[in-house]
């Protein structure tokens, strides 16, 4: 069995909906290691207000891809896609279960649908000319690129040979250009989706909840210290939800009380707008109430994990 026939289970669902704890006994129950898919608990420094699992919980299950990006540094798709492929293939190499966590859809969704997230701009002047080749032309073309290259495409698909060519042609021509290479063609053949949900009345109440617990843990606190220590406000990591709307209190622009009804409104936003990315229709997706299937969601991911891994 290839690492491609190993199970994975993915975790989706809305922002405080219970993704964390859930990934987390699952682990526990199937020696399993979570691998985050959360574009803000990469970053080093940025604890409470992204509402990383703290370290007792790091220490007693594995969390891969959470403090492994400096907060004046940007990351992206491109990035975090190779990154999880790594880290999900050592958690197979281990025999134990990868349980990707998250809530960041296109994080999510680039990975598992295998996006093409290479940097080449579109160049459609040299596109009308390349599909006004056959297949067997295109695909001549691209052999005398890159051969490897020409193996990983789908012979049957003259978009995306179109679009091999397209970047074979760019890096020729711009060689100092990074290529973010993915390690395999087709991740894995055997994934679980499990998404959790709740009726959007609860879900407000569990993030306002939230916001006040993450206000009284020092979330203030944690600001002040990245701004102390010389992270400039308008990089991505200080974009995260909640953090400028405090920088705004800290320099007398906002009240505290007005700062965090701000932060619970752009929250209960947020959250809205990741169910364009994890749709309640979506067959891929199963779908549990987080509160009162929970232990129901947890039964069925571990019987369809052992029917799986007995295979």
């Amino acid at each position: 069995m290839t690492t491609k026939d190993f199970p994975l289970v993915v975790v989706v669902g809305p922002t405080s909906v219970g993704k964390t704890e859930y990934s987390i006994e699952l682990a526990s129950q199937l020696n399993g290691e979570i691998i985050s898919a959360d574009s803000r608990q990469v970053y080093k420094g940025l604890d409470i207000g992204t509402a990383k699992p703290n370290m007792n919980t790091r220490k007693l299950i594995e969390h891969d891809l959470v403090d492994i990006v400096d907060p004046k540094k940007i990351y992206n798709l491109a990035q975090f896609k190779n990154d999880a492929i790594i880290s999900i293939n050592a958690v197979f190499s281990k025999s134990k279960l990868p349980i990707l966590v998250g809530g960041t859809g296109q994080y999510i969704w680039g990975l598992l649908e295998n996006w093409d997230i290479s940097d080449v701009p579109p160049n459609d002047e040299r596109r009308s000319q390349l599909y006004s080749f056959s297949v067997e032309e295109l695909l001549d073309i691209l052999k005398d690129l890159s051969m490897d290259a020409f193996e990983k495409v789908d012979p049957k698909n003259p978009r995306r040979i179109v679009r091999a060519i397209e970047k074979e042609e760019f890096f020729k021509i711009h060689p100092q250009k990074e290529r973010f290479i993915s390690t395999t063609d087709q991740p894995w053949n055997r994934i679980l989706i499990v998404g959790l949900t709740l009726p959007r009345d609860q879900l407000y109440l569990k993030i306002d909840q939230r916001v006040d617990f993450m206000i009284n843990s020092g979330w203030i606190e944690e600001v002040r210290t990245l701004l102390n220590d010389g992270i400039d406000e308008n990089l991505p990591s200080m974009s995260s939800l909640g953090y400028r709307e405090l920088l705004s209190y800290i320099h007398g622009d906002l009240s505290l009380d007005t700062a965090v009804e701000r932060i619970k409104f752009a929250t209960h936003r947020f959250a809205r707008g990741q169910y364009n990315w994890f749709r309640l229709d979506d067959k891929r997706i199963n779908w549990f109430d987080s509160t009162e299937s929970f232990d129901l969601a947890i039964e069925f991911a571990r019987n369809w994990i052992l029917s799986h891994k007995s295979d």
